[in-house]
């Protein structure tokens, strides 16, 4: 049986390069993780529903399912990480800044 804990470890570099260069988030780690973990943990079910109804109730051919599924999970994570893992309370105080800029400021 695989490591279940190779799934968090392998994926938190993927949630930290999401966090700062994709989305340009300035969120607190952990909470941008626990949002970014519940995210994947709801597309794995989403892709696993499709997957089953599609195969099994629909007799789609299961590599057809299986690129379907997965463009819609894709789509789902990235919106679903965009406007709530990500998303940031505007302050209107605050001028906007690119991360990028932040970085290479230090």
């Amino acid at each position: 049986m695989a490591d279940l804990s190779a799934g968090p470890r392998c994926s938190w570099p993927v949630a930290s390069v999401n966090r700062r260069i994709t989305f340009q988030s300035r969120k607190p780690h952990l909470e941008a993780a626990f949002k970014f973990y519940l995210v994947a943990l709801t597309g794995l079910a989403l892709n696993t529903s499709i997957m089953a109804l599609a195969t099994h109730y629909f007799n789609v051919p299961y590599l057809l399912a299986q690129a379907a599924a997965t463009g819609m999970i894709m789509m789902w994570n990235f919106s679903a990480n965009r406007w709530w893992t990500f998303k940031e309370k505007t302050d209107p105080t605050r001028a906007e800044r690119p991360v990028w800029s932040e970085i290479h400021d230090h």
